[in-house]
This record gives C-alpha cells, structure tokens and sequence, in this order.
C-alpha cells in the first residue's frame, strides 16, 4: 500500500499541476474576451477560427489532465501486475514522451493545417475522457489489473485510450513538425505499442475472460489492427 502511495503521489502532482497551468490559460482567455463590449457570449464570434479551436483543444487537454490526476489518486489497489522493471519504464516513457514535443519550436502553420492540428487534438482527448471515464477507478499508468472493463468504448477496441492518446500526440506533433520531433513521436507511438502488450498479458493472467474478450475485439483499429 505504502509502495502504491508513493507510485501514484508523483503522478497525481504532475498531472494536477499541468492542468491547472491548462486551466489558467483559457481562464485567462476567457478573461480577456469578458472585459471587452458584449462580454464572453458576444465576443466568442469574433474570435478567428483558429484560435478558437487552439482554445477548445487547450481546454479539452486540461480537463483531461485534471481528470487523469483525479482517477490515479483515487485508484484502487492492483490485484496483479507485470513483474520486472521493464514495464514500468515503457509505461513511463511512453505516458511523458509525448510533452517532449513541446521542447522543440513551433512551426508555421497554414490555417488548414493549424485546424487539422486543433481537431486531431481535440478529438483525441474528447474520446480519450470518455475511455478514461468508463476506466474510473482502474486506471493506471504501470501494467496492473484492478478491474475489467469491457464496456463503452472498450466494446469497440481494446485500447481505445491509446488510441485517442495517439490522435491527439499527432495533432501535437504538426504543430512543431520536424525531424527530431518525428523521432519522439515514432518513439513514443511503439512504446505504446509494447506498453499494450505488457497490459494484456496481466490481464489475461488476472481475468480469464479477458481471454475471449481480446479474440473477439480489435486491439486499436477495427477490422485492421
């Protein structure tokens, strides 16, 4: 238990705090666009598209965020997880892999491709709450088992907050495309990937039914992968 409180404290903190830094930053907006004639309601359709978008993205990545924070702190014990140290590392790596893009300078986009950056990033963390949410209590970022959960959008894959993580590391990524940064992005997608595998295998040990639930759905992309 002690091992597990001190596991979940660093993560809940990181998180936290990166979304309230997310959270000060559309508050800040927000404030902005109330002292102006009209207020917040009024002004919103003055706002350029882009930007707007940018603003929802942001504020979708903050509640998810504080979201992840919330679930990890309140999560219940493991029953099982993968031994060894491996595991945990690739579990590391690939969950902050992805705020290593941020380290590298923003690039020039045109306005499509600023909105297909704000959209894929959106999206991402819109489907990414949902799966997170039906998770609840047994989230975890190391390869553990605490429950099964088969239901909402893991009726459809088995991994889907992978997924909406990768749509969203995509989105992240066009905003600062560069070779470099498509090193980390490549990287951190197969740490995903091996991450998956970590995961199934404590599942399949912990849960016989995860056995038959994993023949007949899709790890990533139905009817592909």
């Amino acid at each position: 238990m002690l091992a597990d409180f001190a596991m979940r404290t660093p993560v809940v903190l990181c998180f936290g705090y990166l979304g309230l830094q997310g959270v000060q930053g559309v508050a800040r907006m927000l404030g902005i666009l109330s002292r102006l004639e009209g207020g917040i309601v009024a002004n919103l359709g003055n706002v350029p598209p882009v930007i707007l978008a940018n603003f929802a993205s942001s504020a979708l990545s903050s509640s998810y965020l504080l979201i992840l924070a919330v679930c990890t702190a309140v999560r219940l014990r493991p029953i099982a997880a993968a031994p060894g140290v491996q595991p945990r590392l690739v579990a590391l790596l690939g969950t902050f892999a992805t705020m290593a893009l941020a380290l590298f300078p923003p690039v020039s986009l045109p306005v499509w491709g600023a909105m297909l950056s704000a959209g894929l990033i959106a999206g991402g963390y819109v489907i990414a709450t949902l799966a997170l949410l039906h998770l609840g209590r047994s989230f975890s970022i190391a390869p553990e088992a605490r429950r099964l959960v088969v239901s909402g959008p893991y009726r459809i894959v088995r991994h889907p907050l992978y997924l909406a993580e990768g749509v969203a590391t995509i989105g992240l990524f066009l905003q600062h495309a560069a070779i470099p940064a498509l090193f980390v992005l490549v990287l951190q997608l197969l740490l995903q990937l091996r991450r998956m595998g970590f995961e199934e295998g404590v599942l399949r040990d912990a849960f016989p039914a995860y056995r038959a639930y994993s023949a007949q759905t899709p790890r990533l992309i139905p009817g592909l992968y």
